[in-house]
């Protein structure tokens, strides 16, 4: 179970396609940006990170932080 502390928010990444997300994830330096995301993340906030697939599987959970940052606003 995520619990969430006072003033922490959860976000949700979406990647889609499923295949360049999953490369993406495993390559972070790959020329693919396969993530939707609302917002601006913040050092401690939760992030799950959903596929488009057909089985819509959680990928990862992670709080956030500067080596994950990338995913959260779009930047490399």
């Amino acid at each position: 179970m995520i619990t969430r502390s006072s003033g922490q928010h959860v976000f949700i990444a979406l990647g889609t396609p499923w295949l360049d997300a999953v490369v993406a994830f495993l390559e972070p330096r790959a020329r693919v940006d396969p993530w939707i995301m609302r917002g601006k993340m913040a050092i401690g906030d939760l992030l799950i990170t959903v596929l488009d697939h057909s089985s819509h599987a959680a990928l990862h959970r992670d709080r956030g932080c500067a080596l994950r940052r990338h995913v959260a606003d779009g930047s490399r």
